[in-house]
């Protein structure tokens, strides 16, 4: 019988990974409207097949009222709210919330609603509409205490509630890892994966499926000034010598096509799911 406290590790490997990247808060990567723009555009034009597929379970499993949470710029719920009857965003980001707002309203979408909270500070009774058919979490379980996390989500959900994950060490942390030493003097720990996730939903007493999948995407940029204004936040990056190591590393890394300067981005992941039923 294991008798490790998977939340336990999730805690330490999440705190390891926070120390690691100074203290930051990741919500602050976001902020910029700009920036949320860039995600909006490579998740189009690359993250199709997988949000096909999101939509297709969803649908499959007949949910009309879906919650969203880290919904970003709406790349899942905007579609969602197309086929949906109620659609509720949680996202803390205001460069994330600008973005989807806009979209919201160019495209006359009544039935999508946001809450621009973080998960942990939502209140299931004042906040939400719920419960949910669905509740989804897309690449966004940065909380520090994942279990109290979803058993949260799992008290808005009367059906199954969607997470989607890394599996494995994913490629843009090669860079923090090469550049952190450079750029901070310190190494850089990574967020614990699906691994730990699928043993704390199981310690919840649920039963979790996961089907894995590769996450394929890349980041555009009209040059290599613009590549280095977006990752300046996400390295922490504040002197002048630390943008000089930044804007070297990026010009090595960017690979050029048709003018533009482009990252790969590579991960193997989980779609995970489990029922409040069972």
């Amino acid at each position: 019988m294991d008798n490790t406290d998977w939340n336990q590790v999730w805690k330490e490997q999440m705190a390891k990974h926070k120390a690691s990247d100074g203290g930051r808060d990741c919500v602050a990567f976001w902020s910029k409207a700009s920036t949320a723009k860039i995600y909006e555009n490579s998740a189009k034009a690359t993250q199709g097949p997988r949000i096909a597929q999101m939509l297709e379970d969803l649908t499959a499993d007949n949910c009309l009222r879906i919650l969203d949470i880290g919904a970003g710029p709406g790349i899942l719920a905007v579609p969602l709210a197309k086929q949906a009857e109620l659609v509720t965003a949680v996202e803390p980001a205001t460069g994330m919330i600008q973005r989807l707002k806009e979209i919201i309203q160019t495209n006359n979408i009544s039935n999508l609603s946001i809450v621009e909270k973080r998960w942990e500070d939502v209140n299931l009774e004042s906040d939400l509409q719920g419960p949910y058919d669905a509740v989804v979490c897309s690449f966004a379980l940065g909380m520090d205490d994942v279990r109290a996390a979803l058993e949260k989500m799992a008290a808005a959900c009367n059906k199954t509630v969607y997470l989607y994950w890394f599996a494995e060490d994913v490629s843009w942390n090669k860079h923090y890892k090469a550049l952190y030493p450079l750029l901070h003097g310190r190494e850089f720990s990574s967020m614990p994966d699906s691994y730990v996730l699928m043993n704390v939903i199981r310690q919840m007493g649920y039963k979790p499926e996961a089907t894995p999948f590769s996450y394929e995407s890349h980041s555009a940029f009209s040059g290599l000034e613009e590549a280095v204004d977006f990752y300046r936040v996400r390295y922490n990056v504040k002197t002048d010598e630390q943008e000089g190591i930044l804007r070297n590393y990026l010009d090595k890394v960017l690979r050029t096509e048709d003018g533009k300067r482009i990252l790969d981005i590579r991960a193997e992941c989980s779609a995970v799911r489990f029922s409040v039923l069972d």
